[in-house]
């Protein structure tokens, strides 16, 4: 598991990922590739990390059956992620986990909405869908960089959308990670480059606004914060 972040700009949705796969055996990166997705026959895109399965677990019943609207997207979160964690179980991985956020345009209010859904119990709820105004993955109240950007997302106040979401991450790979699963607690795990998925009524749009010098078969070395 690494991080998704997410917010609005106005009526621009933005979700930001890294694209690092930390082997959970070894600690070093496995692979690179996309942890975002679109979901639906709508504006709607779903970033996840995830810890002992594969990315196509969870978009295989989007795929199947796209949701046609909002309502139904929201559902379906909770019961994707009891499948990916099902088909991670039965493939041996016990301490499963995952988490989904998805960003999309509602034509009924016309506005950005943000989603949230864990098998970790946060946000108050776990394997349930609830809106948020605003998403930070990973380190959040720890991290003191972090602290100036939750005030103003709690205010609803503009941070600088490219620019602040890489100095975010840049500070989230930096701090020390706690996994549900052991073996990966203290371990780097953000890393790779950063993709962007910007949401609007149009559509949605992937892009890789930075990169980090990682490596395949070798660990993320980020200095990590005390």
């Amino acid at each position: 598991m690494s991080v998704v972040n997410s917010w609005r700009e106005g009526k621009v949705g933005l979700l930001y990922t890294d694209t690092a796969h930390v082997s959970v055996d070894t600690g070093k990166v496995a692979a690179f590739g996309s942890k975002a997705f679109t979901c639906a026959n709508f504006p709607a895109v779903i970033g996840v990390t995830f810890v002992g399965g594969v990315l196509p677990w969870i978009i295989e019943p989007f795929a199947d059956a796209p949701p046609k609207n909002v309502a139904s997207l929201r559902k379906m979160m909770p019961e994707a992620s009891r499948l990916f964690l099902d088909r991670a179980r039965a493939n041996g991985a016990q301490g499963a986990s995952i988490r989904a956020i998805a960003v999309v345009w509602c034509s009924r209010s016309r506005r950005i909405r943000i989603f949230h859904c864990s098998s970790i119990h946060e946000l108050g709820a776990k394997l349930q869908t609830q809106e948020v105004d605003y998403f930070l993955g990973s380190g959040c109240e720890a991290v003191s960089p972090l602290r100036k950007v939750i005030g103003s997302l709690r205010r609803g106040v503009p941070i600088g959308g490219d620019c602040a979401a890489i100095r975010i991450m840049d500070a989230q790979r930096r701090a020390s990670f706690v996994s549900p699963d052991p073996r990966l607690t203290g371990v780097s795990c953000i890393g790779g480059s950063i993709e962007r998925a910007r949401v609007t009524r149009e559509g949605v749009q992937f892009d890789t606004i930075h990169k980090w010098p990682d490596r395949v078969g070798e660990r993320i070395e980020t200095g990590l914060a005390a």
